[in-house]
């Protein structure tokens, strides 16, 4: 089956709508070039140009970070478990939101930038919105 498009069914007044950054999506985005760049007759891969993360307000991340852990010290827990733990968080239900807020496409050469100025804008190409009937 072709999805169209996404909808939600709401029963109240209120509801509300999240877009999840996922690893899974990051290696989407990989392919898409990929396969561009092959077409252009490339050998090279996004691999090879550009490097990808997820991104997430860290004093955001630190507030939630702290209620699971009230004993932890800023300084003790690295970047990297501080995105694990926003992955955890995103991978379940909490109220207010998600704590990954995007990803950033990194050129590898300067003369790259531009173009991973431009991957960097991908999610862009869809716009959600809510209407209330």
């Amino acid at each position: 089956m072709e999805i169209i498009g996404f909808s939600d069914v709401i029963t109240n007044s209120s509801s509300e709508v999240f877009t999840i950054y996922t690893e899974e999506g990051l290696e989407q985005i990989k392919k898409i070039v990929d396969a561009v760049l092959k077409v252009g007759g490339s050998e090279l891969t996004f691999d090879d140009l550009f490097t990808i993360e997820l991104c997430f307000d860290e004093d955001y991340a630190w507030d939630e970070y702290i209620e699971e852990h009230p004993d932890a010290v800023r300084e003790n827990v690295s970047d990297e478990e501080l995105l694990q733990f926003c992955k955890d968080y995103d991978d379940g239900y909490y109220e207010g939101g998600t704590l990954i807020d995007g990803f950033n496409i990194i050129a590898k050469d300067e003369k790259n930038r531009d173009i991973a100025n431009i991957l960097s804008g991908i999610d862009c190409i869809f716009d959600h919105e809510e209407r209330y009937c």
